[in-house]
């Protein structure tokens, strides 16, 4: 029989969320140190155990090798962990909420498999008339989030032996059992599905469709053959077949029991194609609209400025400090020309750690109209303003605070660039 299924996916992944993808492959990557302290406490367990100390001091002492592994354990679990939060609009998360149901309906159908293997049949009186022969496996499908994610969304896992798809609400991740990690846009996915008439041995599925029966051993003219003692009938169902693939190399087939469920997953993957298409269209819109307003709003003060003559030379009285450390750390964040999870995270820490009082959103807006000034204004005017600006902190001697928040996003995702440690440098002298 010749294996079906996917082989491998390459590593040019379908998907426009990259930054998210490298930010879950990097966390995979970490090293786990938990199993090699239980290894080593184990031991040194076993060591006090065989020893003839008091029992009480063998009891403390599991106590003592347990905790630190347990610590450690919950430690890394946390440092690996990765939060994903989704702010869907309405027709977004009512095109998931469609694609989950019906991938829900697909798990609770009488019979659903994973096909391994296909295989040409010799002699079809021998296999009750099948033209080919298939290796099947019950399709696992869970309501659980990947590995070391979490998320505000369900999501729903298809276990096909090697891979693992899970059905997220902007693109699919794929696990392999190799340890590979990677991601498909559902634009990319690609969905055919067909009725094949399937000759079943084991308990028929009861949604399943019956049209016919055979026999296990049959004659060239239909009927059963004789030879055999124990050739009893066997019914013939109409199944349905879905193939899932992508050009990166998923190949997956699926053998349902109930018809109609393969145009209820594509529907529901083609429903939420669109809705990303068309959130992103808005959020272009959005931004293009906001980037001309600011524009206008720029050119509109810079001919203010010509006006006044020490315009380059006023230091504002009335520049917020959080608003200045703020973009002081965005400033690092951008340097790289990258603005990856794990520094917005850090961005969001170091406010609450000064105590803006800022909330989650108005952090994420504000994330926003930095990119916007960026774009408008360009990376080196935004980073020089931010530069004049620092000064109100040394004028009141916190210029430790802004050292240790810069210091704190450039460490953030474990990766010291060269152009963040310039950015760095620069505030450095100012503050000097």
């Amino acid at each position: 029989m010749m294996p079906v299924g996917t082989q491998s996916i390459n590593g040019n992944c379908e998907t426009s969320s990259m930054a998210i993808l490298n930010e879950i492959q990097e966390k995979a990557r970490m090293t786990t140190w938990w199993p090699v302290l239980a290894i080593l406490s184990f031991f040194a367990f076993l060591g006090i155990c065989v020893s003839e100390l008091p029992d009480t001091v063998k009891f403390l002492s599991l106590f003592i090798f347990s905790v630190p592994v347990f610590i450690l354990h919950q430690f890394e679990i946390w440092r690996k962990t990765i939060v994903l939060m989704y702010d869907l609009d309405e027709k977004h998360e009512a095109a998931f909420t469609k694609l989950l149901e019906a991938i829900t309906y697909l798990s609770i159908c009488g019979g659903k498999w994973r096909i391994i293997a296909t295989g040409d049949v010799l002699d079809k009186k021998y296999h009750a008339g099948a033209s080919y022969l298939v290796n099947r496996a019950k399709l696992e499908i869970l309501d659980v989030e990947p590995d070391f994610i979490k998320t505000n969304v369900p999501i729903q896992k298809m276990n096909f032996g090697g891979i693992n798809l899970f059905f997220m609400p902007d693109v699919v991740l794929v696990y392999s059992d190799s340890g590979k990690i990677t991601a498909i846009d559902y634009d990319n996915l690609i969905i055919d599905h067909s009725q094949t008439n399937f000759t079943e041995e084991d308990p028929v599925p009861s949604d399943a469709t019956i049209i016919g029966s055979t026999w296990r051993y049959i004659n060239k003219d239909g009927g059963p053959d004789r030879r055999f003692n124990n050739n009893h009938k066997i019914p013939v169902c109409r199944y349905e077949e879905m193939r899932i693939k992508s050009k990166s190399g998923l190949d997956e087939i699926l053998l349902v029991s109930k018809i109609g469920l393969s145009d209820l997953v594509n529907n529901g993957i083609k429903t939420v194609a669109k809705a990303i298409n068309e959130s992103v269209e808005a959020e272009k819109n959005r931004i293009a609209n906001e980037i001309s307003r600011r524009q206008n709003e720029f050119n509109r003060k810079s001919n203010d400025c010509l006006e006044q003559s020490d315009c380059d030379n006023e230091v504002s009285t009335e520049l917020d400090p959080f608003d200045v450390l703020f973009h002081c750390i965005c400033c690092v964040m951008a340097s790289d020309g990258l603005a990856s999870g794990l520094e917005k995270n850090a961005i969001l820490t170091v406010m609450q750690k000064v105590k803006s009082n800022w909330s989650d959103e108005v952090i994420a807006k504000k994330l926003k109209a930095f990119l916007i000034d960026v774009a408008i204004c360009g990376y080196e005017e935004i980073l020089n303003r931010s530069i004049r600006n620092i000064s109100i902190f040394k004028k009141v001697g916190r210029e430790h605070v802004v050292i240790n928040a810069l210091n704190l996003v450039i460490n953030a995702d474990n990766k010291i660039d060269p152009r963040e440690v310039s950015v760095l440098e620069k505030f450095k002298q100012a503050l000097a």
